[in-house]
């Protein structure tokens, strides 16, 4: 891995959080949204849960989210 740089965080629970994180493996530009969990020792690990892209590919989750909060913002005024 050639670098790693966490943008943003947010707690899940109180044993997990959400990184989004900007890294290039391979001359490659990714983000990341991974879940870490607490060890046992209080180190934030890295879990399996997650997802990870191409930074090509962030217009597109861009909008999956905006469409996301539009279906939840109707179904919220529906009830």
């Amino acid at each position: 891995m050639d670098q790693e740089t966490v943008v943003a965080e947010f707690a899940k629970n109180q044993r997990e959080c959400v990184r989004a994180i900007v890294k290039k493996w391979n001359g490659r530009e990714l983000f990341d949204l991974r879940v870490y969990y607490k060890s046992p020792s209080g180190e934030w690990k890295p879990g399996t849960k997650g997802l990870c892209l191409q930074a090509t590919a962030l217009p597109q989750l861009k909008a999956a989210v905006l469409a996301l909060e539009q279906a939840i913002s109707a179904e919220a005024r529906s009830q």
